[in-house]
């Protein structure tokens, strides 16, 4: 049995501290600690105002450093980050009057760990009527929530003073089931509640609501595949653009090559097999530097028109990744699966490269 009071957010002890909680106290006090609930649900029952309670579970760490003072043990509860991080990710789109977004931080899974009491119920299902109204005034202790979309709206007014039995959790865990498709999850609820004209939401309005968004993703999952027969259109005509910047590129290079070859062939004809080395890689005459001069400028001609074709072909793959990825929200690494950035083959490089080295040696040395 644990003696003592709640003043402000901190416990005073009026008997002995109980061992495993001395180092946590200032002499005969139990600060408010960020992760360890202590007595919570005494003080959310004693509490009158809201604020106050606000005041004592804002500064709490939903993660799993979280701890629990039960039976005179101290024991590790679950991790809510997660479910801590989605709320605030909803909460912060909605427009909240008379209480700042940055105390509303909360698990409202955590309040399971309570003993059972209609006041710890009650406060539990306001948290949740914060997340799904999305807009909630709060004045003197009182609540207006409102569900508003484009013309329509339903309104709940709640006070902190006078205890409501609500049961929304169900509908809560829903939503917060995943990150994937959070804010579908949420709309569908919204609307519910708007066709219904009250927030009082029972099993059969979860059923509706699981319905609904099955067939909006088998909408979703129907449109995706249809996009992506788009996107394999769109491949097919940028690898197309691709394959003719090669194929012109290689047949520029083979009448680059013939040409080298008939220079060849004109100096070596009427030579003497001797003669044929050093004719080919020795020998300098003002015909040579000249022809030399006319392969080098032709090749890295040829190879800059590739370079401007594929850097169009970039431009091109750019406009198409954006229209999917910021148009029909496809993520990155699925459009990049079906269509890979363009890049320039390293034996390209690495091929024209060498030629030109090749052609600088003989024309300077």
């Amino acid at each position: 049995m644990i003696n003592g009071k709640f003043k402000n957010t901190a416990f005073e002890f009026s008997a002995s501290i109980p061992e495993n909680l001395k180092s946590k106290c200032c002499e005969n006090e139990l600060y408010n600690q960020p992760d360890l609930l202590f007595l919570e649900d005494k003080y959310i029952i004693e509490s009158s105002f809201f604020s106050k309670v606000i005041a004592k579970l804002k500064v709490k760490e939903f993660n799993e450093h979280l701890k629990l003072y039960k039976d005179n043990s101290i024991i590790a509860v679950d991790d809510y980050s997660l479910e801590n991080n989605r709320y605030e990710k909803i909460i912060t789109e909605n427009n909240i009057n008379g209480i700042n977004k940055n105390d509303l931080n909360i698990s409202v899974r955590h309040f399971s760990l309570y003993e059972k009491d209609c006041k710890i119920n009650f406060l539990q299902n306001i948290y949740i009527l914060i997340l799904i109204a999305n807009i909630t005034d709060f004045k003197d202790n009182s609540f207006e929530f409102k569900v508003k979309l484009d013309d329509k709206e339903t309104i709940k007014h709640i006070s902190f003073d006078s205890i409501e039995s609500l049961n929304l959790l169900q509908i809560y865990n829903w939503i917060m089931l995943s990150e994937e498709n959070l804010f579908t999850r949420l709309r569908i609820v919204r609307e519910i509640i708007l066709n219904k004209g009250s927030f009082e939401l029972i099993d059969i309005d979860l059923e509706s609501a699981k319905s609904a968004f099955n067939r909006i993703i088998k909408e979703e999952t129907n449109k995706y595949f249809e996009q992506i027969n788009i996107l394999k259109d769109d491949f097919l005509i940028l690898s197309e653009r691709k394959q003719e910047s090669y194929n012109s590129l290689h047949l520029k290079f083979l009448g680059w090559c013939s040409a080298i070859v008939i220079f060849i062939y004109d100096i070596l004809k009427d030579q003497h097999s001797d003669q044929l080395v050093y004719k080919l890689f020795r020998h300098f005459s003002e015909k040579v530097y000249l022809f030399l001069i006319i392969f080098i400028i032709s090749l890295i001609m040829i190879w800059l028109v590739f370079i401007k074709e594929m850097r169009d072909y970039n431009k091109e793959y750019e406009k198409i990744e954006n229209f999917y990825t910021k148009k029909l929200f496809f993520e990155e690494n699925d459009f990049h699966n079906y269509i890979p950035a363009p890049k320039i083959p390293k034996i390209y490089t690495i091929s024209f490269i060498l030629l030109l080295i090749v052609l600088f040696l003989r024309l300077f040395i």
